[in-house]
């Protein structure tokens, strides 16, 4: 299979359209098309770029006289992976993907196996196209395109966990490109964070058919137990697949990318915690997860629409976005938006405050009572807790306490002692003693729901004087009753 070239001036393909310079880094790429790397596993030294055969060992770079590596990406466990350039079509940079024959019996089979799929799969804008496959010097190789972007394992590791609104956004987009495999019967079979690509536009690409399979196809009799320990599903392990089994993956994936944590290697676990890990997510979303984490596959969901219907139930991201975005004339929330956006939660809370009194229109009073609470649009309480949750990746907000009033609604009744512990799990209530105003934390690591404090401030104790108090309860549980997010 081969690859014709294409004119430069004329180059309309997928990749120019819609693929992204993120981190990969296309920079350094570019900067690397003056090498070749040799593609001799036993060797992988660096050439000149004009250089037709390793100065080291030998080989020959170029594979069918238009590809060549420059730089050498990883090693799995069949194969190695490259980045690549195609010199007869404007040097487009590419992706190598090589099996050694001398090293896997079988290379020729498992290489031929993605490329079947990715071919069948065809010109899709979130799938890796497919550009050549062949036999070069006793080694397989599969040429593809090269998807640009940070993988959601590379972004969790410099931002940490991911909010419930981006968590619900990735789905939102991910879940298509699984129901396109599916309706194909493809089964992808390794789906984890490091094989999604979220890209510079906020798209998300789905990577690495190595691992996958048709349900039905002339390689059954060569079909090894495949996935990565700890997202691949109970029955996947035992050499049984189906569309549930990469939505149990894909589970795995949003609990770790909402808690940070690395699912168990050892094995299956049907324990996933949520509250330990003080979380504050909606319920209807938990169970979500929940029914895509259950041991059988019977009882997940059977499709990726199914996903998304369920998904439909909550509010949307768009209407987030555009109940953020909304401007209304009587009240300006720019200052509070700004001050969120540097993480300056103090003077965020602080303008919260004097926003809610105008909303209340207790401004010349300098407080509230329960009759303003009572009377608060409900419209512009949601642009701020939309605000404090955006811009604290979920930690912050009304909605965000709600939840956590909710759960703890559950368990026991909310009377003084009930509402020493919601203070406490906030951390509005300490060593046995409630906080006043200044010992507040106003940082990232404080609790989930700790902020914002001045919505329950029924007895005003004046701007930054006053103080978290259990007198709070009555106009706190009065706005918590009240509210519908």
């Amino acid at each position: 299979m081969t690859s014709t070239p294409l004119n430069c001036s004329n180059h309309h393909n997928k990749e120019t359209t819609s693929q992204p310079l993120v981190e990969l880094n296309l920079s350094g790429v570019f900067s690397s098309l003056k090498v070749s790397q040799c593609l001799n596993p036993q060797c992988l030294k660096l050439n000149q770029e004009k250089s037709e055969f390793c100065q080291v060992c030998g080989h020959k770079l170029f594979l069918q006289e238009r590809y060549r590596a420059i730089k050498y990406l990883s090693q799995g466990g069949f194969s190695h992976t490259f980045i690549g350039v195609d010199k007869l079509n404007c040097n487009r940079v590419c992706l190598i993907k090589q099996f050694d024959r001398q090293v896997v019996i079988k290379a020729e089979i498992l290489g031929e196996r993605e490329a079947e799929i990715l071919k069948y799969l065809g010109d899709h804008p979130k799938i890796p196209n497919l550009l050549a496959f062949f036999v070069h010097e006793n080694q397989v190789y599969l040429i593809a395109e090269l998807i640009t972007g940070q993988n959601l394992l590379q972004v969790q590791q410099q931002a940490g966990y991911f909010s419930q609104s981006q968590v619900i956004n990735i789905l939102n987009k991910l879940l298509p490109v699984l129901e396109f495999i599916h309706q194909r019967q493809v089964i992808h079979r390794d789906i984890k964070p490091s094989n999604i690509i979220y890209r510079e536009d906020q798209s998300v690409a789905l990577i690495d058919f190595g691992s996958s399979i048709f349900l039905k196809s002339k390689f059954q009799h060569f079909t090894p137990i495949a996935g990565t320990p700890g997202y691949a599903a109970p029955e996947q392990l035992q050499g049984q697949v189906y569309p549930a089994s990469d939505l149990y993956s894909l589970g795995v994936t949003t609990w770790q990318l909402l808690t940070g944590i690395m699912p168990p290697e050892t094995g299956i676990t049907d324990k996933w915690i949520w509250q330990s890990n003080d979380l504050a997510l909606d319920r209807n979303f938990t169970q979500i997860i929940t029914k895509l984490l259950q041991p059988n596959w019977r009882d997940r969901y059977q499709s990726a629409t199914e996903v998304l219907d369920a998904l439909s139930t909550l509010m949307p991201q768009s209407n987030q976005i555009e109940i953020l975005n909304h401007n209304f004339s009587e009240t300006n929330y720019q200052q509070l938006k700004d001050l969120l956006a540097q993480q300056n939660y103090q003077e965020a809370e602080q303008v919260t405050w004097q926003l809610i009194l105008k909303l209340a229109q207790r401004e010349v009073q300098g407080c509230l009572n329960l009759t303003a609470i009572n009377n608060l649009p409900i419209a512009q309480l949601k642009i701020i807790d939309l605000l404090w949750r955006n811009y604290s990746r979920d930690r912050f907000g009304f909605s965000v306490q709600k939840r956590i009033y909710q759960n703890l609604l559950a368990a026991t009744q909310l009377d003084y002692l009930g509402w020493q512990k919601f203070a406490q799990q906030v951390g509005w209530y300490q060593q046995e003693q409630w906080l006043n105003y200044a010992q507040l934390n106003f940082t990232n690591q404080a609790p989930i729901g700790h902020l914002p404090v001045c919505l329950i401030d029924v007895f005003n104790r004046g701007g930054i004087n006053r103080h978290v108090c259990g007198w709070w309860r009555t106009g706190f549980l009065t706005f918590m009753e009240k509210i519908i997010f």
